[in-house]
């Protein structure tokens, strides 16, 4: 009984010690960017062996499955960390905040297979290559593009390793730690294009995390990846025992053996001579950048701007001490003290966020700080001046550094500088001067930086205090002050958002609205993070938001008088607007009856100029889309539910203000999942001062009309357009060309000896070549300008608008071969494979000839081709 007692007492400690461990440890997601392989040992050797629990780490492998992007993973800190392409260099160029940790493999193992074998990429002349745009492949086709006599045809990915081995392609993308092994198990011959022969270099299996988590969890980071190192030379010392761990914890898709076949080959590249496991060398990232920008994935101003070091996470480079950490830590919330009604600098929008340039920058901030901002909604700028003063609130987001306000607030340096301006309705001359205001009623905003420095300055001035500035601009259009004091960008920003167009700027102060984030005195470890934290904002980041915000370009030395050279157009533009819209007034009655009717129209809803939020939707649009009570509490757009871009309801917007009734064919698929088309008419709602308040949105359902258009032009077997369409099109085309004055290239395209496919290996086998060979045309000939038809049984036409004619005759040509590489069994043909027969003729756009003679033209090319033995192109000569 006491042995049986002794136990139960030592296993519940046992438990207890391992709940009070797990308590103890940090939770570690690692999204992978593969499905589970020895290509991730390092992770799950250093599981199995304890070294990141030894660390205070419980880290969890998250499985990959399609669609998973693993750089929205780490940047939304779904997970802490990732493993990406090389190409995750080009997404940190474009802005995304991420930091490089380690490289698991020393080189890329990306390669292409060969039947033969190539040593100069000449030799890609005329060849199929089966590959899934990874960024070596992709480079070394860049530079093959060069050195081709005849070029290669690009054939997408099936996945299936045996078209390669059935010599349906020519060069097959494979990982070098995967495919060849697999082949060699199989005893088929292969040889191995390898980019590095070809001056291709680049580090394989990028290990990466957000920058928000280098900053605030450095030491986290450390012990991550120095646990991972030790986890990867644990692997490839015991690759079986690892093998055996991973086929016994995670699901994979391959046996045994073929994970030690993989183990034993991605030893080369995760430990390559001397170089120690995970680093990596600036020059060689840099080396991979310029391959990437050759390979379009990034531009000349990306990569003239990209700045490796940063790029790199570094444990010295970590902005913030251990004490400004320790206050990120125990005061992960700060309460910010904004002005809700301050745009363009900073408001509250209609779903309650907050907005604008400072927003902008905070949400920078908060990126590199891991701090969240909370912010006030729903209080004056008096009252948040007065909360401040109090202590209630942390930080001022956007302010200037005032004698009273340094009293309680430690300010960083200026981020903004604005010159402080007056406006007025009345013609006073140019002012430059605040003396000259004495006798005149001056409206400025409670607790404003105008407000206090006009107080102390000019005591004996009629300050007028208004709680907004747009209730200040208003009283001022109204006549009932004289002039308003404040801020250029904000008064030019609102006379444009209200329409106050009998507002204009009469006069320019020396003094300026220098702009900081002020923080209070008690919080010293704050002030030293938000100065350096905004310091970290680059001047590329500070540049796109002034140009998202004011649509010009700021430096940090203002030239005041020039900027207000832009004021005077600026206005003048506004007010011949506004007489353009007083011509509509005339109509408005006729329009309020109009709206009232259209109310009553089924699939109405009704939407936000402002940002296009659904405000009201009709039952039978509830009924269409699939809408429920419970959707209905949720904040929706109108985009949320039917295919639209932003650009173009922006564009909408504008017309809708010019007076204009748009209508648009929208696509959408209902929350049930059924598609539908709906033609959409967008009408303006406006307020009796004529300004846009609300947009009408009525529909009318025609997904069964545009389902038997569809039908009507599509042909169903290869998912191309059918002859129907093409005699549409084709005169269309023609006409768009002469119109446009750009060329325009055809070519018919006849599948050779296909009624012998039919007739010995059946009508399926023959529905099976055609989809085939349609899907090769379709996906080499995808631009937005070409368009690939069948025109008959075993005939397709190409058409394609505003292209190099050269380029379109070669690649077009060597389709021929191209098709022919892929091998489709025809015995009885004299090539035993399926060929096709081509004529190709192109128009400059002086030369144009009509429809039917272009038609004819090709045809005709096409029988000489088939003539003169099949299996090949005849090009018009214009000689």
């Amino acid at each position: 009984m006491r042995k049986s007692i002794y136990v139960l007492l030592v296993a519940v400690t046992l438990v207890c010690s391992n709940l009070a461990l797990a308590q103890t440890l940090t939770p570690i997601k690692v999204q992978i960017n593969w499905h589970h392989q020895f290509q991730f040992a390092g992770f799950y050797a250093a599981i199995q062996q304890g070294y990141y629990r030894d660390v205070g780490l419980d880290v969890e492998i998250s499985k990959w499955q399609p669609g998973i992007k693993v750089i929205d993973e780490v940047v939304s800190q779904r997970a802490q960390f990732g493993v990406g392409y090389s190409s995750v260099i080009a997404n940190y160029a474009k802005g995304m905040p991420i930091k490089l940790v380690m490289t698991a493999f020393q080189y890329s193992p990306m390669v292409l297979l060969s039947h033969s074998p190539i040593g100069s990429l000449k030799e890609f002349s005329g060849k199929s290559v089966m590959h899934d745009e990874n960024l070596q492949i992709m480079s070394l086709l860049d530079k093959a593009r060069n050195q081709t006599t005849e070029p290669f045809i690009q054939v997408p990915p099936t996945g299936n390793l045996q078209d390669f081995i059935d010599n349906k392609v020519d060069l097959y993308g494979a990982y070098l730690t995967n495919e060849p092994p697999r082949l060699d198990r199989m005893g088929v011959d292969y040889h191995i294009v390898d980019p590095k022969a070809f001056g291709i270099q680049s580090y394989g299996d990028f290990i990466f995390t957000s920058e928000q988590v280098a900053q605030s969890k450095p030491e986290m980071v450390e012990d991550f990846k120095d646990a991972t190192i030790k986890g990867w030379h644990y692997a490839l010392e015991h690759q079986a025992e690892v093998v055996d761990y991973i086929v016994q914890h995670y699901p994979v898709s391959k046996d045994r053996q073929a994970l030690l076949d993989e183990a034993l080959r991605t030893k080369d590249v995760v430990k390559y001579g001397d170089l120690p496991v995970g680093s990596f060398y600036k020059e060689k990232l840099i080396n991979t950048a310029l391959e990437a920008k050759l390979a379009g994935l990034m531009t000349d101003y990306e990569f003239q701007n990209l700045n490796i070091d940063n790029f790199i996470y570094k444990r010295d480079a970590v902005l913030f001490t251990k004490d400004e950490l320790e206050f990120i830590a125990k005061n992960p919330v700060i309460k910010l003290a904004n002005d809700i009604d301050w745009e363009p600098f900073e408001y509250i929008d209609e779903q309650g966020a907050y907005k604008g340039i400072a927003a902008d920058f905070f949400a920078l901030i908060s990126q590199r700080t891991g701090l969240q901002i909370e912010y006030v909604t729903d209080k004056t700028w008096a009252q948040v001046v007065n909360m401040a003063k109090q202590g209630e609130l942390d930080a001022y987001s956007c302010a200037v550094s005032t004698p009273g306000r340094r009293e309680y607030m430690a300010f960083t340096e200026a981020y903004l500088k604005f010159p402080m301006v007056i406006a007025s309705t009345m013609q006073l001359g140019f002012v430059n001067d605040y003396k000259v205001l004495m006798d005149r009623k001056v409206a400025v905003v409670k607790g404003y930086w105008s407000d206090e420095y006009l107080s102390i300055r000019y005591p004996g001035m009629e300050l007028v205090r208004f709680d907004s500035l747009k209730d200040a601009l208003i009283a001022l259009s109204n006549g009932e002050v004289d002039v308003y004091s404040g801020n250029l960008a904000s008064i030019v920003y609102a006379v444009k958002k209200y329409g106050l167009t009998n507002i204009h700027v009469v006069g320019q102060l020396e003094e300026t609205f220098d702009l900081a984030i002020g923080v209070n005195h008690s919080k010293p470890e704050l002030f030293s993070i938000m100065q350096k934290a905004l310091a970290s904002i680059s001047n590329e980041q500070r540049q796109a938001i002034y140009n998202h915000w004011l649509g010009l370009r700021v430096v940090k030395e203002v030239d005041y008088s020039e900027m207000f050279k832009l004021v005077a157009p600026l206005v003048l533009i506004i007010v011949l607007l506004m007489a353009f819209l007083a011509l509509l007034i005339y109509h408005r009655g006729k329009k309020h009856e109009y709206l009232q009717t259209v109310y009553e129209l089924s699939l109405a809803s009704i939407i936000s100029p402002k940002d296009f939020r659904i405000k009201w939707l009709s039952q039978s649009y509830r009924e269409l889309a699939g809408i429920t009570d419970k959707t209905d509490k949720v904040e929706c757009f109108l985009y949320d539910f039917e295919r639209i871009e932003l650009n173009d309801l922006m564009q909408i917007r504008q017309q809708l203000l010019k007076g204009e009734t748009v209508c648009r064919e929208l696509t959408a698929r209902s929350l049930s999942g059924n598609s539908y088309t709906v033609e959409a008419r967008f009408s303006a709602l406006k307020d009796w001062r004529n300004r846009l308040q609300a947009i009408l949105v009525t529909r009318h359902d025609i997904t069964d009309k545009k389902k038997i258009q569809s039908l009507a032009i599509t042909d169903e077997l290869t998912g191309l357009f059918n002859r129907r369409h093409f005699n549409e099109m084709l005169q269309q085309q023609v006409e768009h060309c002469r119109a446009q004055g750009c060329n325009l290239c055809a070519a018919m395209l006849d599948i050779d000896y296909f009624k012998q496919v039919n007739d010995n290996y059946g009508h399926l086998t023959g529905d099976e070549v055609l989809a085939k060979i349609a899907k090769v045309i379709d996906v080499n000939f995808s631009r937005a300008n070409d368009m690939v038809f069948r025109v008959g049984g075993e005939e397709f036409f190409i058409l394609s608008t505003d292209c190099n004619i050269a380029h379109f005759e070669k690649y077009a040509a060597q389709l021929v071969n191209g098709i022919e590489a892929l091998s489709i069994k025809n015995h009885t043909a004299p090539n035993k494979a399926v060929t096709v027969s081509m004529g190709i003729k192109c128009y400059h756009a002086d030369d144009l000839a009509n429809a039917e003679e272009i038609y004819t033209s090709t045809d005709k090319l096409l029988y000489q081709a088939k003539q003169q033995g099949r299996n090949q192109a005849v090009i018009f000569s214009r000689k």
